[in-house]
Formats: structure tokens, sequence, C-alpha cells
């Protein structure tokens, strides 16, 4: 686990070499995304503290607070910046995958993207439109990421399975009506 205010300084410098501008808004995304897929791939929380659901979204408080003095404007990267000893090649896969995936979205898209999931949403209340400002719990992260992870395997498979070419493809004849019939047709293919 990493203390916040190191984690958030290697996010900043990371997406800073990216060519990722970061508000503290976005940010505080980041810093969710990265902490729920690790979660979900480690069993281990990566930052310290917990995230909170706030009315943009889940927010971080103590990186609230690091950051806070920035308003909207972007984070300056650190200078002279180089990734700490002890941060694991897993930690930087996921810092880099989620900066792939979500760090040319904006602030308010990543806000809107996590109302729209369940660690998020079991803090607001739909009656009265509010949020309760309460811990978002690692059990909720864990459960919606793996989730998430398998979408993603899901669509690269897919984005695979589509770009085959049409002569590396085998089609099942139209004549297979049972599992014999299937095994039978498997065991005489010629590999």
């Amino acid at each position: 686990m990493i203390e916040s205010s190191i984690f958030s300084e290697i996010l900043v410098a990371q997406a800073s070499q990216k060519g990722i501008n970061v508000c503290p808004m976005k940010l505080q995304k980041l810093a969710y995304y990265c902490h729920g897929y690790y979660l979900s791939v480690t069993g281990e929380p990566l930052v310290a503290g917990e995230f909170e659901a706030w009315p943009y979204g889940p927010v971080h408080p103590d990186i609230y607070q690091q950051y806070k003095h920035y308003g909207n404007s972007v984070i300056a990267a650190p200078a002279n910046w180089q990734m700490p000893p002890q941060i694991s090649e897993t930690i930087v896969g996921i810092i880099n995958f989620v900066l792939d995936e979500f760090g040319r979205l904006g602030a308010w898209t990543l806000s809107q993207k996590t109302h729209r999931e369940s660690p998020w949403l079991a803090h607001f209340d739909r009656d009265t439109q509010r949020v309760d400002g309460l811990g978002i719990s690692e059990p909720s992260l864990k459960y919606h990421f793996a989730g998430e992870l398998v979408n993603v395997q899901d669509a690269e498979l897919a984005m695979l399975m589509d770009s085959a070419e049409e002569e590396n493809v085998v089609s099942m004849p139209t004549s297979i009506s049972s599992a014999e019939d299937f095994s039978n047709w498997i065991d005489e293919i010629e590999v």
C-alpha cells in the first residue's frame, strides 16, 4: 500500500509523461480507478486511506487536501521526477492501463462515469438526489472492478476475433446437432 501523497505524485508524473493534463478532480477519478483495478487484481488496496462518495464522484480526502489549491487548473508535474524504487511493475502497469483507458477523458466525463457505477451509486439516494459522503467499501470496489476486468478481457477477445482473417476462421458444419457429432468433428480436424 502506498501513501496517498506519494501515489498521487506518481500518477501526476506518469500522466505528464504521457502528455495527459490532470486537474484535481480528474486526479481523484484516475486515482480511484487505479485503486479499484489494483484491488481487483491483487486483493490488496493500492492507496492508504479510503475513497469517499462525494457529489462529484469518489474522492480520497487526503489527495483532495493535497491538491485543492489548484482549483480547476492543471497540476504541475514534479520536476526531475523518478519512479520510487519500491513501486512494483504491477502498480506501474495498472497506472498505465488506467491512463491509457481513461486519461484522455475530461474530469467531468470521468465524474459522470463514476456516477453510473455501483460503488458510488450505493451511497446515492435517488429520492433526495444526495450522496452520503461515506467511505466506499473495499468489497464493493473489488466486486465492481473485477467485473470491469472481465468486460475489458471480453472486449479484447472480441476485437481479436473480429480481426481474424477469414481464411483462419474455422466454421462448424451445419450438420452438427449433438455433442457426439461435435466431438467427432473435432477429432477429424487436422491441425
